[in-house]
Formats: structure tokens, C-alpha cells, sequence
């Protein structure tokens, strides 16, 4: 059905809400944004709070509260924005030549105060977190070590959150600020409800060169999430234990091993070095000859319960071996 529509000239089609296929509905896709940056919102707040807090806080804290406080973080946001989009929405939804569907939300009072000022609102939490960190970092390094020892929690997986925490802050509120002033071209006085919904059911499409012509949201749609999910792999997905991972699931864990003598997860879940098998890599050293005078064959068990010349009876030799 669409790409029945695409080819047609450029017009309004009116579809019943009924036909239109359940995967064009694009709600998802708004909340999609703020979700994202919830995330990183969360992961910031969780860095903050392990790099400003003492080792006896962490083990004290409530591991359930705290993923709770995330959660609602994490989710309230986009469940807000997919339950306020009937009443930003102009119409069902638009249909961009080679992008796809689109939201159909036209820049009004309510468009700014409904979705961008809580964009704004999330990106200065997350960069008062990233502050925070960055300042903890710098004063109390020694302290840091020991907070991440007590939590269990590996050193470079937490300065790569560090840096994710640098790059939001240095991306988020300038690509928010540029789609809010820059890159928004005409707005839409605010007539009511009535007037916004006008003929809901119908879906405008525009070609390649039309919406292309303008810059826009769309535009940063196009690599908004590639950008972040490049981002979030680069940071996270090329640590040791993810590229053994990946080996493990290729197939290709001991040959991973025998090449790169490599850290690998054992089943238990701890992790162990196994040496590779080069030949250059052996070290040949002879065995020491045993003295004529010690014997090799010690039986203590065997030996009834006497004193020896030290004063030591044999029991308690027997204690002392099995000790060692």
C-alpha cells in the first residue's frame, strides 16, 4: 500500500483508520527520540551516582529501588509521549519519499510545550549528571578505584559510560537547540482541537525533493538513531568480554583463544586465561635432579605414633602435611 501511494502525485489520500496496517502507525517512532535520550539519562544518573558515593553507600543500597528509579525514568517519558501524540497530531501521519512514515505534528505552542521542553528538561538533567562526574573524577580518583572494587564493577566498562556521558552532554542540547530554532520554517497558530484534527484520517506525501529542500527533523531522522546506535557500539560493544562473546557465538571461541591467548568467560561465569599452544611460546626447562638423600616416598599415614629425633611425633606430621 505504500509503495502504491508513493507513486502516485502529490496529494491528500483518505484512508479509514480501520485499512491503514498496524506497523505504520509511527507512535512509536516519535517516542523513539525521548526514549533514547531517557536512556542515556539514566546511564548518566547511574555513573554520577557510583562516582560521588562512598563503598559503604553502594553496598548498603537497595538494588530493587534502584531499578525501579530507572525504569520510571527510563519509561515514563516515551509512554507520555505516545499518549500525548493524539493530541499534538494534525493527522494520521505523513509519507516522505525514501524515509518513510513520518509524524505529522505541526510546530504550534502545544507541540513546544508538550514534547521539546521536556527534551530540554532531559538533556540539562543529563548534563548536570555528567558534570557531576566529570568533577568527581578529577578530585577523588583514589576513592573512585575503591567504590568500583566494592560494587564489583569493572574500570574500563565505567569510563566508557564516562565518555557516553561526555558525548551526550556534548550533543544533546545542541542538536535539541538547532531542531527548536533552527530548523523549523513556518508555525502553526493554535485554532483548537477541531481545527488540528481536520480530517485526521487522511495521510500527506511529499517526494524526495520537496521535503529534502527544507531543513528539518527529518533530516536528523535519517542518521539520528544509526548515529546512536554507532555510538553506543563503539563504546560498549568492542570490550573484551563483548568480542568473546561474539567469538562464542561464531563458533569461533578456540580458535579466538589459540590466536590472541585471550580472557574467555568459562561456564561458571568466572573468567580464565588460557595459554596458547605456540611452539615459540614454550618454555623448555630441565627438571631439577631429586637429592640422593631425600626420599620421594613418604608414608606418614603408615607410621605408628611416635617421638622423632626433633621432638615432633609422627601425628602430628601427618596433621602438618595434610595442612599443606
Amino acid at each position: 500500500m505504500v509503495r502504491d501511494l508513493l507513486v502516485q502525485p502529490i496529494q491528500n489520500v483518505y484512508i479509514p483508520l480501520k485499512v491503514i496496517d498496524l506497523h505504520l502507525d509511527i507512535r512509536f517512532q516519535y517516542a523513539s527520540s525521548v526514549g533514547i535520550l531517557s536512556a542515556a539519562l539514566v546511564i548518566a544518573r547511574r555513573v554520577s551516582l557510583i562516582s560521588t558515593s562512598s563503598p559503604a553507600v553502594l553496598l548498603s543500597h537497595n538494588k530493587m529501588r534502584g531499578m525501579c528509579i530507572d525504569l520510571a525514568i527510563g519509561l515514563s517519558p516515551p509512554i507520555a509521549q505516545i499518549i500525548e501524540y493524539w493530541f499534538l497530531a494534525g493527522h494520521r501521519f505523513d509519507i516522505l519519499e525514501g524515509l518513510g512514515c513520518y509524524p505529522a505534528i505541526p510546530f504550534s505552542i502545544l507541540d513546544i510545550c508538550l514534547r521539546w521542553i521536556w527534551l530540554f528538561i532531559i538533556g540539562l538533567t543529563s548534563a548536570y549528571y555528567c558534570v557531576r562526574t566529570l568533577l568527581a573524577l578529577r578530585r577523588r580518583q583514589k576513592e573512585i578505584k575503591e567504590v568500583l572494587f566494592a560494587a564489583n564493577i569493572d574500570k574500563q566498562l565505567y569510563y566508557r559510560l564516562v565518555a557516553m556521558a561526555c558525548v551526550e552532554i556534548s550533543c544533546t542540547l545542541p542538536l535539541v537547540t538547532y531542531l527548536v530554532v533552527g530548523a523549523r520554517t513556518e508555525y502553526y497558530p493554535w485554532k483548537g482541537f477541531a481545527d488540528l484534527h481536520y480530517k485526521f484520517s487522511r495521510i500527506d506525501q511529499y517526494p524526495y525533493a520537496l521535503w529534502a529542500a527544507f531543513p528539518g527533523a527529518a533530516q536528523v531522522t535519517q542518521w539520528f538513531q544509526i548515529g546512536c546506535g554507532l555510538v553506543y557500539f563503539l563504546l560498549l560493544g568492542l570490550t573484551r568480554d563483548a568480542r568473546s562473546r561474539y567469538a562464542k557465538m561464531l563458533g569461533l571461541s578456540k580458535l579466538f583463544q589459540s590466536l590472541t591467548g585471550d580472557i574467555m568467560p568459562t561456564s561458571t561465569g568466572k573468567k580464565s586465561r588460557r595459554s596458547t599452544n605456540f611452539p615459540w611460546r614454550k618454555r623448555h626447562t630441565a627438571q631439577r635432579p631429586t637429592p640422593h638423600h631425600v626420599s620421594t616416598d613418604l608414608h606418614f599415614n603408615s607410621c605408628p605414633t611416635s617421638i622423632t629425633e626433633s621432638g615432633l611425633a609422627t601425628s602430628d606430621i601427618d596433621h602438618t602435611m595434610e595442612s599443606v
